[in-house]
């Protein structure tokens, strides 16, 4: 029994300690660029809405568009975006963005 405590004991300080370690989440960014494809949605309700972007391999990405991008974007679509990936939160949770750098729609 003592020794089923201490386990216990140990894994709670040990996942405070990781906790209070650990780089805020928004720091976690890829050096690289991606393409991916896939379709382009609007998720959530206003005004907690964001555009993304899922994939055929289930991958699921919150874009980061400017204001003229999001403006003329009509969705759903399929597209082709280029950028650069990081990790930020989106509705409270760890979420991989991607900070669109270009982007191919269909021809309309």
């Amino acid at each position: 029994m003592t020794r089923l405590v201490f386990i216990t004991v140990w894994l709670g300080a040990a996942s405070v300690l990781a906790g209070g370690c650990a780089a805020p989440v928004a720091q976690v960014r890829s050096p690289d660029m991606i393409t991916v494809e896939g379709m382009i949605n609007i998720w959530g309700a206003e005004p907690f809405t964001g555009i993304v972007l899922h994939t055929d391999e289930r991958n699921t990405y919150v874009l980061v568009l400017d204001d003229a991008e999001r403006e003329g974007l009509l969705t759903p679509v399929t597209a082709r975006v280029t950028g650069r990936v990081y990790v930020d939160t989106w509705r409270g949770q760890p979420f991989a963005h991607l900070d669109v750098t270009s982007m191919e729609l269909p021809d309309k």
